[in-house]
């Protein structure tokens, strides 16, 4: 799945310059909101950092 395989382009965008795909990896919607509400962060940075694994009481 090099290329992303089957995963929805990330922030509407399909490919980078170089041609790699951009791809949206899955997350926990409860960590999303956690991320969101105790970080204060947007909705597509609190999406990044949760498919990273980063959960929200990390220092």
């Amino acid at each position: 799945m090099a290329d992303g395989g089957s995963l929805p382009a990330f922030l509407g965008v399909s490919r980078s310059l170089s041609g790699r795909a951009w791809r949206q990896r899955p997350a926990e919607a409860g960590l999303i909101r956690a991320h969101m509400q105790a970080l204060n962060l947007e909705e597509p940075l609190a999406r990044a950092l949760a498919a990273r694994g980063v959960r929200a009481d990390q220092g």
